[in-house]
């Protein structure tokens, strides 16, 4: 799971990224969960979402959103792939 839109925020920090740019015009923040791949955040997307920006009080509390955000959505896509067996 990737705290950053991929693949716009690829990397670390993606928060602080995100949060940066919202002084172009960056509204959203988002979450990736993306297949593993020797090179960084380049797998296949698998999943994503993304919440709005002025929620986040500093990257600390932006990550936290991003998480909580992406459970619901990992958790359903685990119930799917252990029922479709």
């Amino acid at each position: 799971l990737h705290t950053g839109t991929l693949p716009t925020f690829r990397g670390v920090k993606s928060e602080f990224w995100s949060l940066l740019a919202q002084a172009d015009g960056l509204t959203h923040a988002g979450w990736t969960l993306h297949e593993m791949m020797p090179t960084l955040d380049a797998g296949p997307i698998v999943l994503q979402g993304d919440l709005p920006l002025g929620a986040a009080a500093d990257q600390a509390h932006l990550r936290a959103l991003l998480l909580q955000d992406a459970m619901a959505p990992i958790a359903a896509l685990l119930q799917r792939l252990r029922t479709d067996k």
